[in-house]
């Protein structure tokens, strides 16, 4: 694919993805079918073609006051009815007044959106010489933030201190034929250890996000405190698709995919750790919402 190409290419899976600025409130699936071209080259990470990391979603949030399509993110399905994501893709950031710091950010339950819009994506069977096709199905939800959620950030943007920055969505149309999820991570992460984390990427020398649903495999570096909630991994070397938070930080086990974190990439390299919120999450699943 030529250079040329690439511009109009990203425009179009933008479009058809997590840049959705309309405000529809459609309760049923509504698929939508859209073309693509393979240039791992181009861009980082692998395509997930073979739709091994199908339960990865995309999550667009809506403005609390005024319901516009505000933030791009990705999550993960853990049944038909619930996405998990970072809670900093559904609660946007407002002004910390911390001295000395005049540009500090915090982000937590105070400004949360009240729903959000999860579109489902499937990689359709290639046929040689063509563009393979995508099929997204588009859900409305309800958001559901960490009762605690409490992240601090600098003037820049880093994480000066994070705490349970998550947020469920419940959809209010169940998933159709929904892919199996990741099972909860039975332990945490450890330093060393291999990690594969997936999203639908944001592509930071365009500046946009690009649709595909993609996956990279690397290493954790170590564990941040206080808590011990974040696992810094191993930042790729190019500066395509690390910009983007939400999706899943997986282990990979004889047995499956295990769920060990949500990624938060859109502010440093790290993955939120799922295991010690393992109560929350399940509570909040059982529950009628």
């Amino acid at each position: 694919m030529s250079a040329s190409m690439l511009p109009g290419l990203l425009l179009l899976l933008s479009l058809a993805g997590c840049t959705d600025r309309s405000n529809q409130d459609t309760k049923e699936e509504s698929p939508e079918t859209t073309s693509r071209e393979l240039s791992v080259d181009a861009l980082a990470g692998e395509v997930d073609s073979a739709n091994r990391y199908a339960s990865t979603v995309l999550v667009v949030a809506q403005e609390p006051v005024a319901g516009k399509s505000v933030k791009g993110c990705s999550g993960v399905l853990l049944s038909p009815r619930w996405v998990l994501t970072a809670g900093h893709c559904v609660c946007p950031q407002r002004p910390a007044r911390v001295p000395d710091e005049e540009n500090a950010r915090i982000v937590d339950g105070t400004t949360c959106s009240a729903s959000a819009t999860v579109k489902v994506l499937s990689y359709l069977p290639m046929t040689p010489g063509e563009p393979s096709e995508v099929r997204m199905a588009s859900h409305q939800g309800k958001v559901h933030a960490h009762p605690e959620l409490k992240l601090q950030l600098d003037a820049g943007g880093g994480i000066v201190s994070s705490h349970a920055d998550l947020a469920l969505v419940f959809l209010e149309i169940a998933v159709k034929d929904a892919p199996p999820p990741p099972a909860l991570a039975k332990k945490e992460v450890i330093p060393g250890e291999s990690l594969t984390v997936v999203g639908h990427g944001h592509d930071e020398l365009r500046g946009s996000m690009g649709g595909d649903r993609r996956f990279n495999r690397t290493r954790v570096l170590r564990r941040e405190p206080p808590g011990a909630e974040r696992a810094v991994f191993e930042q790729p070397g190019r500066k395509l698709y690390r910009g983007e938070s939400g999706g899943p930080c997986l282990r990979e086990t004889p047995q499956g995919q295990e769920l060990v974190g949500i990624s938060s990439r859109s502010l440093e390299p790290s993955c939120i750790g799922t295991y010690a919120f393992q109560g929350w999450i399940l509570e909040r699943m059982q529950s009628t919402p």
